[in-house]
């Protein structure tokens, strides 16, 4: 890591580095969930309920959770 947190001591680097992965795999996986209900809304005519909504969030989160935990495993 470069810049201003080039200097952290080790733990708090490593909980840095991690939730930067993190966010980036959360940015990568929740994208398309915002098409997902725009098509189910404007093609279906059909509104998208809160229990599915969390159902396709806790679905993508755990997906970039699990790519965060691998990539310590590729690189």
């Amino acid at each position: 890591m470069n810049g201003i947190l080039h200097n952290l001591p080790q733990p708090w680097r490593f909980i840095a580095f991690d939730t930067w992965i993190i966010a980036i795999g959360l940015s990568i996986m929740n994208t398309p969930i915002g098409f997902i209900y725009q098509y189910s809304v404007i093609v279906h005519n059909k509104d998208v309920s809160l229990k599915r909504q969390l159902c396709y969030f806790f679905s993508a989160s755990s997906v970039a959770v699990f790519y965060s935990c691998l990539y310590y495993y590729i690189f």
